[in-house]
């Protein structure tokens, strides 16, 4: 059984401050649709303080493909929900004395994470969601005696760490899993973070997909992971992962 130390440990990269030239931001367990955590900026004004999410959800639907035009209604609903204005793509919060932060952070956070999925719609997360679920089942059933974590830290070369949907352990060897769907914030995000991982003996790279991809972001994914269909992936019953 895990003690406290362990999992506080292990919740570490959350909860984080720091100051910067725009304020000073809060990492929250909040995650937006690619399991980002959601990060909010604290900045004292004359009355209080100001948290808003840096224009987050608005950055994570457009990522996404979604027109701001066209996503303004939702961001602002799911601003309101959660007691928090929405203007000039900032979902913002005031809290007018320090003992009010946490709830204003916690506000913000929840607010910009609901926003920017409700932005993308629930077809694209769960789709996402699904395919990640579905892949990782076929890892249980593969006869290799595999450790399977679902969000797994892992550290880029440049310092940035990244969350992939799935590590599979053997031994001393390690595979790294990301779902790819169609959509440009999605081959932005698993291109940049399997580029930013490093290349060695024992760790492998997966980029699984079940929707049909355009040719030039095959290409670009096929740079720096090995693509597999689930399909083929479901055939292979998952037994060709370290090779």
């Amino acid at each position: 059984m895990l003690d406290c130390h362990e999992i506080t440990s292990a919740l570490g990269e959350f909860g984080l401050c720091e100051k910067t030239e725009r304020g000073t931001r809060v990492t929250t367990h909040c995650l937006y649709p690619s399991f980002e955590p959601v990060s909010v900026m604290v900045v004292s004004g004359k009355v209080g303080f100001e948290v808003h999410d840096n224009a987050g959800a608005v950055t994570s639907a457009w990522l996404h493909g979604r027109d701001r035009a066209a996503i303004g209604k939702i961001l602002a609903k799911s601003a309101r929900t959660y007691g928090c204005d929405f203007e000039k793509d900032v979902i913002s919060c005031r809290a007018f004395e320090v003992r009010g932060l946490y709830g204003a952070i916690l506000s913000v956070a929840n607010a910009s994470a609901d926003a920017a999925r409700a932005a993308l719609g629930k077809e694209t997360v769960q789709s996402e969601e699904s395919l990640v679920a579905r892949t990782h089942a076929v890892l249980e059933r593969s006869h290799q005696n595999l450790k399977l974590r679902k969000g797994f830290d892992y550290p880029g070369q440049s310092g940035k760490h990244y969350k992939f949907d799935i590590a599979a352990f053997r031994e001393d060897e390690l595979a790294l899993f990301e779902a790819v769907l169609p959509h440009p914030y999605s081959i932005a995000s698993k291109y940049l973070a399997f580029s930013d991982t490093e290349t060695r003996p024992g760790l492998y790279k997966y980029a699984v997909y079940d929707q049909a991809l355009p040719s030039e972001d095959r290409a670009l994914i096929s740079n720096v992971a090995d693509l597999v269909s689930y399909n083929s992936f479901v055939k292979t019953g998952g037994n060709v992962i370290f090779t």
